[in-house]
């Protein structure tokens, strides 16, 4: 059998996840390392995420273009110094995204909102936790949200490291946060959520996981 895991060292979601069974474990007392080596980093879904909602409406330019988005979001505190850093090996990647088509409708509407927040007391039974009544708290951070066609469209941003054959099993993983964050926007706004799409910008992949008019979990 295999007696020690094989792992890659420059991966940071390998690291983390060694960092935090460390500290599940008691291997590293007080927390101490995982401390000194996360206490003042900016993750990177976080920060990719805030990149492409600040783009994605001003911008459908390139690489070159968004350096010079980033430079000027940073002179305005809207990103920090820790953020941007974490941004930069990904610029080519929000490119791609920013001439998607889904980043064509995202600039096309006239009501787009970033980074929306809520929080919603729900019946377990309505959320398919439990047989019960018994209300739960469902809250959340919607990365953004724009109306077409008097529907809404949920957009969320993921910054996984999977292959391209891993996609279809992560969109599936995600679908029940998707259903949630559609509950949350259909119960708090009145109105029907058309569509919601996962863009997973390392992969240059979007993924509709419901539509009203299919099935979900179609590549887009």
């Amino acid at each position: 059998g295999l007696d020690l895991a094989i792992m890659n060292p420059s991966s940071e979601e390998m690291m983390a996840a060694v960092y935090a069974y460390n500290v599940l474990i008691n291997r590293d007392p007080q927390s101490t390392k995982y401390i000194e080596r996360y206490a003042n980093r900016v993750p990177a879904s976080a920060a990719l995420a805030k990149a492409a909602q600040a783009a994605t409406v001003a911008q459908s330019g390139g690489e070159a273009e968004l350096s010079a988005t980033m430079e000027r979001l940073l002179r305005k505190r809207i990103l920090r110094p820790e953020e941007a850093a974490r941004i930069r090996p990904f610029l080519g990647k929000i490119a791609e995204f920013l001439h998607s088509p889904l980043a064509d409708r995202i600039r096309a509407s006239g009501d787009v909102r970033r980074e929306v927040a809520f929080s919603l007391l729900l019946p377990a039974r309505e959320l398919g936790l439990a047989d019960s009544g018994e209300k739960v708290l469902l809250q959340g951070i919607l990365d953004l949200v724009f109306e077409e066609d008097g529907k809404f469209v949920i957009v969320d941003y993921k910054s996984n490291m999977a292959s391209e054959q891993q996609l279809q099993s992560l969109a599936r993983h995600y679908a029940a946060q998707m259903r949630f964050y559609r509950l949350a926007v259909e119960r708090i706004t009145g109105r029907p959520v058309a569509a919601c799409y996962l863009w997973f910008l390392r992969q240059e992949k979007a993924f509709a996981v419901y539509s009203q008019t299919g099935q979900g979990l179609d590549m887009v």
